[in-house]
């Protein structure tokens, strides 16, 4: 990743780690300004604020557990935010808005936006959230606020790839998206194996390959980049055996490590 994509990968940790909450219309407003009048009156004008309650709730739980820091997004304000932080971005902009400043791609690559879209119109986008290293950063919604957690493609409708931010980036999603193109459709399939535990990649400086077999004799399918997570099916010679973005790949077992508290 470039220093860009680092420091927004930075911004959007470091709101995982403060516990942001999340409030409708919110665009980072601090804790210490955050009253339960203030949140009301922003969900006020969503559904009649239905969701208030909630949004008080969590914002209670965050004080009570001694966080100081935390502020309240909604879900564009936080990527609008995250982006505006290393000028990609020149205000806040809804999910629509910021689906408009992308051009659309196929293969989640780090800094990819994420959007969710109406399950009536196809074009109205609905929530979003940007990729990073196999996870997807968001806020997730009131009960939950800021997050992190595993990349689930199922969750989103399409992919989308910051116009402002570097064209290069997307390369390597684009020869990966390729090279796996080219494994055999009659393979065996990813959604008939047992998911036996997670791997994350941890033993390289920046890639390392990913092959169609355990062996360094069989062909490179792609690249598995560091902190990358994935789903792990068995261990064959040394190999594991991993789901490598919906195809079977295998991994050298010196590349990575298994997935534990506190080691993602």
């Amino acid at each position: 990743m470039n220093d860009t994509l680092q420091k927004i990968l930075a911004f959007c940790k470091e709101r995982v780690a403060a516990g942001d909450i999340y409030v409708w219309g919110g665009s980072g407003t601090k804790a210490a300004s955050i009253t339960e009048a203030w949140i009301r009156e922003k969900e006020s004008v969503n559904q009649n604020g239905a969701h208030a309650d909630q949004a008080v709730a969590t914002w209670k739980k965050r004080l009570a557990s001694g966080k100081t820091a935390f502020r309240a997004y909604d879900c564009s304000g936080y990527i609008s935010a995250a982006l505006m932080s290393v000028g990609a971005l020149d205000k806040r902009r809804d999910c629509d808005g910021l689906w408009a400043r992308c051009n659309e791609i196929s293969t989640p690559v780090n800094g990819a936006l994420l959007f969710r879209v109406s399950s009536s119109d196809s074009e109205d986008e609905t929530h979003v959230g940007i990729y990073f290293n196999g996870y997807q950063y968001h806020a997730k919604g009131r009960e939950d606020g800021v997050v992190s957690e595993p990349y689930t493609a199922s969750f989103w409708a399409k992919i989308g790839w910051v116009k402002k931010l570097d064209a290069k980036e997307v390369s390597a999603a684009s020869e990966q998206a390729s090279q796996i193109s080219t494994v055999s459709s009659d393979a065996e399939s990813v959604d008939d194996l047992e998911v036996v535990c997670q791997i994350i990649v941890d033993g390289i400086n920046e890639w390392c390959n990913v092959r169609s077999g355990p062996g360094l004799e069989n062909s490179k399918i792609g690249k598995a980049y560091v902190n990358e997570v994935f789903d792990v099916f068995a261990v064959e010679e040394e190999w594991y055996k991993i789901n490598f973005h919906g195809v079977i790949g295998y991994i050298y077992f010196e590349l990575v490590s298994e997935v534990r508290d506190g080691n993602t």
